[in-house]
């Protein structure tokens, strides 16, 4: 992913920690000027190591109908 998208930016909007359970909300660009994508991502630790993961990534808003931001 490094060589495809070598100008990353993530941004952590909101992150919560229950038990061995953490979940992080982010917004996401792969590069300068270009559209933010909108992450979630749950991680199960054991022994402050990541045994799951999950993930949520919707790509950017061209034409929503919902007059609501997603961040």
């Amino acid at each position: 992913m490094i060589a495809e998208v070598p100008e990353p930016r993530w941004e952590i909007l909101r992150s919560v920690a229950d038990d061995d359970l953490v979940f992080i909300h982010a917004r996401f660009s792969p590069a300068p000027g270009v559209g933010h994508y909108a992450l979630a991502d749950l991680f199960r630790v054991e022994n402050c190591r990541i045994v799951e993961h999950w993930d949520v990534v919707a790509p950017p808003v061209t034409d929503g109908v919902n007059p609501n931001p997603r961040f």
